[in-house]
């Protein structure tokens, strides 16, 4: 079997699993997630409804995509932390080892994670903007509308922070076995570095070469993680 099947197999089954995960929890990480975001949005909108001219309509559109950009460094790094925490159950059922003694690559192991959470977390995020937005349309009658450098914000560059942060989350649950250390970690990692680094991004004027240069540091950090995996002994990683 070459490593495109073994890959495929391997993202299959990391679908199914994902799914069983999941599938009960989507609509109510979607409230969680989304409720922040509709309970700030309400106090805005009550400091600006005496208002009703089409500048109080603008800022509250400016507002509801600004929330719109720390959706996604929070949401996706959550759903990868669901994700790869299974990784302690698979080192105590003996999966990860039995996986490596068929010849299985680690990295195509990680990887099949990788991707199989990302696709998670990407339908998830979308559906939560979509719900944001119509939440938004029903609550306060307000049309988001998106001005090109905003929609590649939300849609691009926020999504891509999201996915780098989680890979990195990815390669902790891979070489470090404390899965309370690691969720700990990263929400100091996303509250402390993120967020803020967010934030100024939001704010920038967004030209291709930014987000040229934001698309190579993920790839980057990617490749990085791939090639630190590589290196870390199987015993070490198929043990507990």
């Amino acid at each position: 079997m070459n490593n495109n099947k073994i890959f495929i197999a391997l993202a299959w089954r990391e679908f199914v699993e994902g799914k069983r995960l999941l599938l009960p929890m989507i609509f109510p990480i979607i409230c969680v997630l989304s409720m922040p975001f509709m309970f700030t949005y309400s106090i805005f909108n009550s400091l600006t409804e005496m208002d009703i001219t089409a500048t109080a309509d603008s800022l509250k559109n400016f507002y509801a995509v600004n929330q719109m950009f720390f959706i996604a460094p929070m949401l996706i790094p959550f759903i990868g932390v669901m994700f790869f925490s299974r990784m302690f159950i698979e080192r105590n059922e003996k999966t990860i080892a039995v996986l490596m003694a068929m010849q299985i690559k680690p990295q195509t192991l990680w990887k099949a994670k990788v991707f199989m959470a990302s696709c998670f977390s990407g339908a998830i995020y979308l559906a939560c903007c979509a719900i944001f937005i119509i939440s938004i349309r029903v609550a306060f009658g307000v049309n988001m509308y998106f001005s090109m450098r905003e929609a590649l914000s939300v849609f691009i560059l926020s999504p891509v922070i999201g996915f780098t942060l989680s890979v990195f989350i990815a390669l902790l649950h891979w070489a470090i076995k404390k899965s309370e250390m690691i969720t700990i970690l990263s929400m100091a990692i996303t509250i402390c570095g993120v967020m803020p680094l967010t934030g100024k991004l939001r704010d920038m004027v967004i030209t291709f070469p930014v987000i040229a240069i934001i698309l190579l540091v993920s790839v980057a950090v990617f490749l990085l993680c791939v090639k630190i995996i590589a290196k870390i002994p199987n015993e070490y990683t198929a043990n507990l």
